[in-house]
């Protein structure tokens, strides 16, 4: 286990809860299919990585190899409490718990100043990419 000082939300999660949204609609989309093993494999990788992320910014714990889940489970339960993989034999539960948590996820974001960019359409990703 490596610690270090806390990184902010504002620098530590720029960009990433778009890159997270990418993953959280595969998860959706392989419950909807009937695909267990996506949806488990996503949802276990996608749970700890935010764990992982939650403990640098709350107590400065960075990850390495040797560092197990468990050690970061305590900042992701205490801010967020919904565990995905719980639910990999109801992939309808599963389902809603990815959208409880995509809520949830947003609004500890926001709650800690990180702007989080949603484009509903292509033209209002480009008109934001070119700098309209």
């Amino acid at each position: 286990m490596s610690t270090a000082d806390t990184e902010p939300f504002e620098t530590l999660f720029i960009g990433y809860f778009e890159e997270l949204k990418s993953s959280l609609n595969k998860i959706m989309r392989a419950c909807r299919k009937g695909d267990t093993a996506t949806a488990f494999f996503r949802s276990a990788t996608i749970q700890n990585e935010i764990a992982q992320f939650l403990s640098k910014a709350e107590v400065g714990l960075w990850f390495e190899n040797s560092d197990s889940y468990e050690t970061y489970r305590k900042y992701y339960d205490s801010l967020i409490n919904i565990d995905l993989v719980s639910n990999i034999n109801d992939l309808g539960a599963l389902e809603t718990n990815v959208i409880k948590l995509e809520k949830a996820f947003t609004n500890l974001l926001r709650k800690n100043n990180v702007d989080i960019l949603n484009f509903n359409t292509i033209d209002e990703f480009e008109k934001h990419y070119q700098g309209e």
